[in-house]
Formats: structure tokens, sequence, C-alpha cells
């Protein structure tokens, strides 16, 4: 789905990031942590295409981003969905319009737009907000319009900017529970954000980035403390009670780092182009499947309907039937017709001579 390949950006007073090898899958749910400036959005810039890499390959649903032409460039973002901390709603749109907006700039039609929308709101729980602005909606449900929006295109991947930034501890969760809810459904998630504990709670995998290289990679916790940087006392103080409090029985859902692997370009190509190959080979089964199906159904509905077609010309008497029911239908005429043609030849030939010879002597 998306892997970076010893990918190298630099700035002219620091390094974005520095030597990264790095590989997602396909429906993963992936926390990217880590100080200001440590790398993060740089990581999604490049993913985007907003920025260029120096060095190294960089894929991205099977595309190389890195050399790709300006006018491949939005068809590869519409396959992204981008949520923000700060919502970015359109304030004179209804919440049904700024849905809409998203699949307007795409240039779907009205039709489709109309059709689609509903269940997108329906998904993440504001089915009836739709004719409702920003400013009557709680952060919450701002942040639900936001997703709404980012997903209504069905993109492969979804961005979430530090999406719950500006809410609650309850509403933060009931997000996360949505997202984890988009995940489930197939989509990879890239999530940027500083809360540990919603970290720790949804005991996904955690890439940790500071000054541009990748520090951590792990699955279940978020190990890496800013304080292990800034030698800030209180920072120090608060990570040791955080340790103690470890030993006197806080589970450790830690799990084993995954390691990163260096990998050359033609290996990364051959391992995405073998997942395509895979996914068309379960698609074109799964179209097969399906299209046996129908024609099992359509042939049972036709018997069927035969059917019923038979027994409603039996009742009517009607002997517009199959060739096997007509030779049984003319059989049973002929037989019919013999028999009353012998009960004609017997009353035929029956002797009336006495009644003859009554009318004789009259």
């Amino acid at each position: 789905m998306i892997a970076f390949d010893h990918v190298t950006k630099r700035y002219e007073d620091n390094v974005g990031l520095d030597d990264v090898s790095i590989n997602i899958d396909t429906g993963e749910f992936v926390f990217i942590v880590g100080p200001s400036g440590a790398g993060k959005s740089t990581f999604i810039k490049l993913i985007l295409k907003e920025i260029d890499a120096d060095e190294g390959s960089i894929i991205v649903n099977g595309n190389e981003v890195t050399t790709m032409s300006n006018r491949m460039i939005p068809s590869h973002r519409r396959n992204i969905g981008i949520v923000f901390q700060d919502f970015r709603l359109l304030a004179n749109k209804t919440v049904f319009e700024n849905v809409a907006f998203a699949m307007e700039i795409t240039h779907q039609t009205a039709r489709t737009i109309k059709r689609q929308v509903p269940p997108v709101l329906g998904l993440v729980g504001i089915g009836s907000y739709g004719n409702r602005y920003p400013d009557e909606l709680s952060a919450g449900e701002q942040q639900r319009v936001a997703i709404a929006r980012a997903i209504v295109n069905r993109p492969t991947v979804l961005i979430a900017d530090e999406p719950t930034g500006n809410l609650d501890p309850d509403t933060a969760w009931e997000i996360m529970k949505l997202l984890e809810r988009i995940n489930e459904n197939g989509t990879t998630i890239l999530m940027v954000t500083h809360a540990k504990d919603i970290v720790d709670r949804m005991d996904k995998r955690v890439i940790a980035i500071d000054n541009g290289k990748i520090i951590q990679d792990e699955y279940g916790k978020y190990d890496y403390h800013d304080s292990l940087l800034s030698n800030n006392p209180q920072n120090l103080f608060e990570q040791a009670a955080d340790e103690r409090l470890g030993e006197i029985g806080v589970k450790n859902t830690q799990k084993k780092a995954a390691p990163v692997k260096k990998r050359s370009r033609s290996e990364i190509r051959a391992d995405l182009r073998e997942e395509k190959d895979k996914e068309r080979r379960e698609k074109a089964r799964r179209k097969a499947e399906a299209e046996r199906a129908r024609e099992q159904a359509k042939a049972d509905a036709e018997e069927k309907k035969k059917e019923k077609k038979r027994e409603k010309r039996l009742a009517k008497g009607d002997m517009n039937l199959s060739r096997d029911e007509i030779a049984e239908a003319l059989a049973a005429a002929a037989a019919e017709a013999e028999e009353n043609a012998r009960r004609e030849a017997e009353l035929a030939y029956t002797p009336h001579d006495k009644d003859n010879e009554e009318g004789g002597d009259d």
C-alpha cells in the first residue's frame, strides 16, 4: 500500500526525513507520533506529493510518487482522504453540501451525489443533520462532518492530522471508534497525534519519528516520550513515575518491534505486483462466483415460471405443452377416440328386427 525506500528530504536548515525505509500494508491502522518538527508533516506531505523527496522511492497504491507527473497528481490525491484538526468546513454550506462538495470537485453527477452522501452521513452518526450549518454543530459533530467529507469518495487511504486535538476526552474517543470502524471496512488509516492515552488504548501500530529518523516501530504502546529529548526534570520525574507504576502491575501490551528491513526498489515493486495480482485473482473469483450464482438463480426462476405456466395451462385444458406432454395428450386422445368408435360400432350392429317388424304391421 505505502512503501518508503531510503527516502531523504532536506530543507535549508534541517533534514525532514533521513534515509527512511518503512512499509505500511493495506488495511493497517498506524499512528505517526513524535515531537514538533520531527518529520511527521514531511512524511505526510511526501505521500500526498505536496513536496518532492531528494532521494529514495515512495510507492502508494502501486504508483511511484517520486517520479509522478503533475497530470497524475489529482488522480493520486483522490485516493487519499484527509481529516484536519480544525475541521475546515465551509461555513456557508450545510452539512450535506460540505460533504457533497468533495464529490463536486471530482465532477460527480448530482444523481450520484444525492445517492452517496446520505449513507456516509449515516455511517458517521449524523444522518439527520444534513440541513444544518457548521455553527449549529458541536465540535465532535463538526469533526464527523469532516470525516464524512474525507471518505465520501471512498479513498483507499485516510490521513487524520490530530483529529482529536480540539475535542474533549469522551468525544475524542467516539471519533476514534468511528475511525476504527472505517478501518475495519478496509481503509488504511494514518493518524498523526500526540495523544498518548489514545494510542495506548487503541493498541495499534506506532511509528515514532524524531530528527527525521524512525526511532520506534512497534505495536500496542506509545513508548516514545518527548521528555527523553528535552531533559526537562519535571518530565523525567513523570516518566520515572510511569515506569514505577508499570512495575507494580500495569499490563504491558507492548509487542516485539517490527524490524525495518531495507529492500531494493525492484523487490518492493515485485511485492506490490504480487499483491495486485492476488487482489485481481480474488476479484475475478468473486465475480465468477457471483455470475454463476446469478445464472443459477435465473435458471431456477425461469424453471419456476415455466412450471407455473404449465400448471395454469393444464388447469385450463390447454394442450400447448412440451413435446412429451403433447405426446401423452395425443395418446390419451387417440385412446378416447378409439373407445368412442368401438361404442358407436356396437350400437350400429345391435339387432332391431323386432322393432322393424312391429313397425311393418302398422
